[in-house]
């Protein structure tokens, strides 16, 4: 817990320096580890998941808010698509974002480690 709270400051900082009020860069990095710390907890509890698969499951959730509150033009999107067609759109735009920078991108690395 006292992790997320560290990481929720540090990237509420980078947020913050790049123009981010101070309340919009916690709510949405904070949002961010608060849904990876839930769902990796609550993953646990599922018998045929266990602990080994629950950090991945809280990471790929926690990436998935970060991209959808840091990445995903939601006003744009709904502004050229409609209201429910554009909520969709960047739902989706969020997972694909997430996808290739959280699954492609953390493969890409850790091939190219070893």
């Amino acid at each position: 817990m006292v992790f997320a709270a560290w990481a929720t400051e540090d990237m509420a900082s980078r947020d913050h320096d790049r123009g981010w009020s101070w309340t919009h860069a916690i709510l949405a990095d904070g949002a961010a580890n608060l849904t990876g710390l839930v769902v990796g907890t609550e993953a646990t509890r599922i018998p045929w998941i266990g602990p080994a698969v629950a950090p991945v499951l809280g990471y790929g959730s926690s990436a998935a808010v970060a991209e959808w509150t840091h990445n995903v033009e939601w006003d744009q999107n709904i502004h050229d698509h409609g209201v429910v067609t554009g909520t969709l759109y960047s739902i989706g735009e969020g997972g694909k974002k997430t996808w290739n920078s959280d699954v492609v991108g953390v493969s890409k690395k850790l091939w190219h480690m070893f």
